[in-house]
């Protein structure tokens, strides 16, 4: 045994003191952990109670902004993998076009940090667009990809008017919470032609990807209603494109069609015609030698 008379040298005071400072820190490790895993808790169900609200701003801004309808099936939030998750999202049409939607997307994931959703500039780090189906309808000489782009930047217009009335205000009240995007990706989309002359029917044609990167990061955070602006050009611009590329393919190949078709029925008219001529003649020559035999 160790004698109490010695220094606390000795291997049993300093294997005392070890054990001693084992346990302490254990205790701090294990007060550490619960105090993280409470902080992961709340954090996790103040972001599920922020979910429907991401919802209801969804549905009720996103139809003053486009001019048409818009409905978000569930918002969902995950902790584990820090992003918002959007499911069965329709944007309809605005008025006076007859399909039922003009875009249909089953799943947007947007991942974020967590804690900036708390601070006045949002920090989005991916939003994936997965398989949008955009329907790209034409009518009375407007297309309905291009009044909700006109809506979209009327809005934004209106926005920085009201924004650059407050001068006196100050950059909070002036701007809201802003937001950066580091990467936008819109993949897989397919847009569906439908025109007057389809009579409704709709073509599907695949999208190019559009990815956009950096949004609002100069600026160290723009308006939501800008950035929605922003990628909102981006992918309508690319869907345009391949709309009035398609409708043109279309018109000029049913225009080659009737073309084609008046050469034919031109050449059965002209065949009909000699065909006639010819058996004219035979019949003439054919009373002529019948006159012959009497």
């Amino acid at each position: 045994m160790c004698d109490k008379t010695k220094t606390p040298s000795c291997s049993c005071s300093r294997q005392t003191k070890k054990c001693g400072c084992r346990r302490r820190l254990r205790r701090l490790g294990v007060v550490v952990f619960v105090i993280l895993l409470v902080v992961l808790v709340g954090l996790q169900l103040a972001l599920s109670h922020m979910t429907p609200v991401v919802k209801k701003v969804m549905e009720t801004y996103g139809p003053q902004v486009t001019g048409a309808p818009l409905t978000v099936e569930k918002v969902s939030f995950s902790l584990l993998q820090t992003r918002f998750e959007m499911t069965g999202l329709v944007l309809g049409n605005p008025a006076g076009f007859k399909t039922p939607s003009s875009v249909e997307v089953g799943r947007v994931l947007v991942k974020v940090r967590p804690l900036s959703l708390f601070t006045d500039t949002v920090h989005v780090q991916q939003i994936l667009v997965e398989k949008p189906a955009i329907t790209y309808e034409v009518g009375l000489g407007e297309s309905n990809i291009g009044t909700i782009l006109e809506n979209v930047n009327k809005f934004t217009a209106s926005l920085e008017k009201e924004e650059g009335k407050k001068e006196g205000a100050s950059e909070e009240d002036k701007a809201g919470k802003k937001v950066v995007i580091d990467e936008v990706s819109v993949s897989g989309g397919q847009v569906r032609l439908s025109a007057t002359f389809l009579q409704g029917g709709a073509a599907p044609i695949p999208l190019p990807t559009v990815t956009l990167h950096d949004l609002g990061k100069d600026k160290g955070g723009i308006h939501f209603v800008q950035a929605t602006q922003e990628v909102l050009t981006s992918v309508f611009t690319s869907v345009t494109q391949v709309g009035k590329k398609a409708l043109e393919t279309l018109s000029n190949g049913a225009q080659k069609a009737g073309e084609a078709l008046e050469e034919g029925a031109k050449k059965a008219g002209e065949a009909l015609e000699e065909g006639a001529k010819k058996a004219g003649e035979a019949l003439e020559k054919g009373m002529d030698k019948l006159k012959k035999l009497f």
